[in-house]
C-alpha cells in the first residue's frame, strides 16, 4: 500500500475511515445486462497498469475536476467492490488527491473482509 502515510498500521486505520460503506468505479463500456462481468476503466502510470476508484462522488469530481469522462460511474457497495477486485490488480483510491492510496486488490481484501451476505445468510 502506498499513500498517505509513513505508518503501516495507520495507514490501513486512515483507509478503513477514508473508504466508506460505498465506493465509485468508472465502467470502461456500458455493461451488458446478460453478463455478470464490469469492465473497470484502468490507466497507466509509470508504465503500470491501475484502475481508479472513489470514495465519494465529491472526491470524484475533483479528482476529474468535473470533466465528463463520457463513461458511466456507479456507486457500488464497497463489499461487493472488494469481492470483485483480483488479488494481482493495483486500485488507486482518489487519484491526484491528497488522500490518494495505492492498493493491490489482495491489500483491499485484508483490509475489508466482511463477506458480502446472500439472502440465505440474513441478508435482504
Amino acid at each position: 500500500m502506498n499513500g498517505c502515510t509513513q505508518n503501516p498500521g495507520s495507514r490501513s486505520d486512515q483507509a478503513r475511515k477514508i473508504i466508506g460503506e460505498h465506493v465509485l468505479i468508472v465502467i470502461a463500456k456500458a455493461p451488458d445486462p446478460k453478463s455478470n462481468v464490469l469492465n473497470v476503466q484502468d490507466y497507466v502510470r509509470n508504465g503500470k497498469q491501475n484502475m481508479p476508484f472513489f470514495s465519494s462522488k465529491g472526491a470524484f469530481d475533483e479528482s476529474t475536476r468535473g470533466a465528463s469522462l463520457d463513461r458511466p460511474v456507479y456507486e457500488i457497495d464497497r463489499r461487493l467492490f472488494v469481492e470483485m477486485v483480483h488479488p494481482e490488480d493495483t486500485w488507486v483510491l482518489n487519484p491526484g488527491l491528497a488522500s490518494e492510496m495505492t492498493f493491490t486488490g489482495a491489500e483491499l481484501k485484508q483490509l475489508f473482509p466482511e463477506p458480502f451476505k446472500t439472502k440465505d445468510q440474513g441478508q435482504s
